[in-house]
């Protein structure tokens, strides 16, 4: 007999995820400034934005994606709003990014 698994996701993620996601993503972030991955904040859509973190305006998620086309992988992908990366790295201002992916 086969036995079916279901999803049982959390509403809300544990108390140490977001600081060991910070973590990590604060590491890449050093290696993708180090390979100059990440748009400088004198681009015009990066300015905007640091403006508007620093005005205490939300940003609009980034748009991810990965997954798979036929017999190709897809890695993470960023759909949408690339600029607004550069401001969650260069902002004195402590927040979460939120991100919208697909699978």
């Amino acid at each position: 007999m086969v036995r079916r698994l279901t999803e049982n996701w959390a509403e809300k993620p544990d108390a140490d995820d977001y600081p060991a996601a910070e973590h990590y993503l604060s590491l890449l972030m050093r290696v993708a400034r180090a390979k100059r991955l990440v748009l400088p904040p004198e681009n015009l859509h990066v300015a905007r934005d640091i403006k508007k973190v620093n005005a205490g305006k939300p940003l609009s998620p980034v748009l991810l994606v990965r997954g798979q086309i036929g017999a190709t992988e897809v890695p993470l992908t960023v759909a949408d709003g690339y600029h607004r990366i550069a401001p969650a790295t260069t902002s004195t201002r402590t927040r979460t990014s939120p991100a919208a992916s697909s699978t």
